[in-house]
C-alpha cells in the first residue's frame, strides 16, 4: 500500500509539473487530453471480467470504501476502476480525452470549439445536479418536518412504553 501511494503521489507531481509549464488554454486542454488518454489506455486494453450478480452487488456496495481506503478488491479491471477514483472519474477522463479528437496532442480550432461546448455543458450539468439535489433535500426536510413538530398528529407512547417509562416517557419522546 505504501508503494502505491508513493507512485500516485509521483504521478500527481508529474501532472502538476506538466500543467504548470503550459501558458494557453489550448495547451492545457491538449495536455489534459493526452494525460487522460494515457491513463485510460491500460483500462481500455484490459479484458473485461465475467459478471455475476454477486460480484455486481459486492462491487456496487463496497466500491466507495475501496476507493477511500485504496483497497485492492476484485479483478485487475475492478482494481483499475478503484485506483482511478471510480466510474465517475473514468467518465470524466473519457470526456477530457475526447477533446483531442485526432489524438495528435494539439488542439485545433474545431476541437477547441468542441471543448468550449462540452465545458459549458459540463458546468450546466453540475449546476442542474446541484439544484436538483437541493430540491430533493428541501422536500425530504419538509416531509420529515411534520414528524419532528408532531403534525398532523404527534408521536404518542405505546402502552408498553408507558408501562416501562411512566409519564416521563412522553418527555423523553419530545
Amino acid at each position: 500500500p505504501v508503494r502505491r501511494r508513493q507512485s500516485a503521489a509521483a504521478a500527481s507531481a508529474e501532472l502538476n509539473n506538466r500543467f504548470q509549464k503550459k501558458n494557453t488554454v489550448r495547451e492545457l486542454v491538449a495536455d489534459g487530453a493526452v494525460a487522460a488518454r494515457e491513463w485510460l489506455m491500460p483500462f481500455a486494453n484490459m479484458e473485461t471480467p465475467r459478471y455475476t450478480m454477486r460480484d455486481a452487488i459486492v462491487f456496487g456496495l463496497f466500491v466507495d470504501w475501496a476507493i477511500a481506503l485504496n483497497l485492492p478488491v476484485g479483478s485487475d479491471f475492478h482494481r483499475y476502476i478503484i485506483r482511478s477514483g471510480g466510474m465517475e472519474q473514468l467518465r470524466f477522463l473519457l470526456v477530457v480525452a475526447q477533446f483531442d479528437i485526432d489524438a495528435n496532442g494539439k488542439i485545433d480550432d474545431m476541437e477547441f470549439e468542441l471543448y468550449e461546448k462540452h465545458a459549458d455543458e459540463s458546468i450546466n450539468e453540475a449546476v442542474t445536479f446541484s439544484s436538483n439535489l437541493a430540491v430533493v433535500g428541501a422536500l425530504m426536510l419538509g416531509l420529515t418536518h411534520y414528524i419532528t413538530l408532531g403534525r398532523p398528529s404527534p408521536y404518542v407512547l405505546s402502552p408498553a412504553s408507558k408501562d416501562l417509562f411512566g409519564e416521563a416517557g412522553q418527555d423523553i419522546l419530545w
